[in-house]
Formats: structure tokens, C-alpha cells, sequence
């Protein structure tokens, strides 16, 4: 499944999905300027490059990491829970249902059905 996104200040964003056949589950970043790669999975990258908008290697990014890529989220879950919140202000429940709702689109306009709807 392929989808693109409308933002605000009409900047898009696309995406490539499958269940059917592994693949590299990259993450790019591309802006006007330049663009950043993700090394590994986009949800549990090792690296990021800087490019610049004539694809040079502008700077090199390597987190000191010891987990396999979810540890902002915990992390953030030990500020918020040391802070007494209920939930994050960087993605609050308004957000993550936010996300759902157009997942739940994309699922429709595919004509995507779980045994839950």
C-alpha cells in the first residue's frame, strides 16, 4: 500500500507499506534544504545522515544507545509518570488518536477490514 499525506503549509509526506514480504523498513527525511537517512528500521535506526540538497554528507549522527529502539518511550513514560502526568505533552492522547484516525482511513481506502470493525 502506497499513501501520501497533506500537512500544513501544504508539505506532503508518503509512505510504502506491506504484510506480504520483508523489506528494509527505511526512514527518510527529505526537506527543501537536504534531506536525512536513517540507518536500520526507521523505528530503530543506529545513524543518521545529514545530506545536503547536492547529496554531500553534511554531518553524521550515532546515538550512545543500548536497547533495541524503545527507550525514548520509556524514558519519556519515567518523566511523565516521576512529573505525576497522565499523559505526554509531546504526543498526547489527542495526537495518538490523531494518528489512528488516519490509519484507519488509509485502511478503508483499501479497503482494509479487521474482524474488530
Amino acid at each position: 500500500m502506497s499513501f501520501i499525506l497533506t500537512h500544513a503549509g501544504e508539505a506532503r509526506s508518503n509512505g510504502h507499506t506491506t504484510m506480504l514480504s520483508a523489506g528494509p523498513s527505511r526512514g527518510v527525511v527529505i526537506g527543501t534544504d537536504g534531506y536525512l537517512e536513517l540507518d536500520g528500521a526507521f523505528y530503530n535506526w543506529t545513524t543518521v545522515r545529514r545530506y545536503s540538497g547536492r547529496q554531500q554528507l553534511v554531518e553524521t549522527f550515532e546515538p550512545d544507545r543500548t536497547s533495541r529502539g524503545m527507550h525514548f518511550q520509556a524514558l519519556e513514560l519515567q518523566r511523565c509518570v516521576r512529573e505525576g502526568l497522565t499523559e505526554s505533552p509531546r504526543l498526547t492522547l489527542d495526537d495518538s488518536i490523531a494518528v489512528m484516525t488516519v490509519l484507519d482511513e488509509l485502511r478503508r481506502q483499501v479497503g482494509c477490514v479487521l474482524p474488530q470493525d
